[in-house]
């Protein structure tokens, strides 16, 4: 089994960024907005402020109550078209049903997590230009990582490979199954929903989960694959401590 901590691939990766950064003219600047008080939501925040401040991105965070769609509409084509934001995030998840007339408000070029409907739809046309978002961008790397130390492309590495996605939202299972498949792997997205969880586990060559708790577990384990490789982009918070 090959398990992949992305703990310190991403930590050369900060280090690179920060090098990178520090020799821009200007710092570039990323508008957070986020609506509700969603826990989740105030995690995911928190770390991007955070890293943000380590490697030399300016963050401006707007909060807003449930039902704010008007103000968050209009914030939304200020930041548009306001020079000096970058990128735009709308933070997931967020309460109510109006995120998708939300999320395509965001220009596409300011587009940071690559969630509107274009930018998806590029990643499934298998456009050159396509926007994905940080942790599928991440899974990317990790691959490519793994690929570079055997010596073959990503394309050869991936190519008849059976990846099972145990996560079908739009920031992460649908837009890293539509990358892996224009690589020509063979791809199968898990849910709450799917039937027989362990069964899917047992033939794939590459899981990846990304979920609110632990996927593979001693009694599991046994059933994969001698080679498997395993990538858990998911978190989950105990006691007020975060892990994953």
């Amino acid at each position: 089994m090959q398990l992949i901590e992305g703990k310190k691939l991403s930590e050369k990766l900060l280090t690179d960024l920060k090098v990178k950064l520090s020799a821009f003219s200007e710092k570039p600047k990323l508008a957070i907005i986020q609506i509700g008080d969603e826990k989740p939501s105030n995690v995911y925040v928190s770390i991007k402020e955070k890293t943000g401040k380590e490697i030399g991105i300016n963050i401006d965070t707007y909060k807003y109550k449930t039902g704010d769609f008007s103000f968050v509409s209009s914030k939304i084509l200020e930041l548009n078209n306001d020079k000096s934001v970058h990128g735009i995030i709308l933070q997931l998840p967020t309460p109510g049903n109006e995120i998708r007339p939300l999320l395509d408000l965001v220009s596409p070029l300011k587009d940071v997590d690559g969630l509107t409907s274009s930018n998806l739809g590029k990643i499934w046309h298998n456009e050159t230009q396509e926007f994905l978002g940080a942790t599928p961008k991440a899974i990317m790397f990790v691959l490519n990582h793994i690929a570079e130390n055997t010596n073959i492309s990503l394309r050869e590495f991936l190519t008849g490979k059976n990846v099972l996605i145990i996560n079908h939202n739009i920031l992460i299972g649908k837009p890293i199954a539509g990358k892996l498949l224009n690589l020509d792997a063979t791809i199968t997205l898990a849910h709450s929903h799917t039937k027989d969880l362990v069964q899917h586990m047992e033939y794939s060559d590459i899981i990846i989960t990304a979920t609110g708790k632990r996927i593979i577990t001693q009694e599991n384990n046994m059933h994969l694959k001698q080679n498997v490789v395993i990538i858990d982009s998911g978190y989950s918070i105990n006691n007020g401590i975060v892990s994953g």
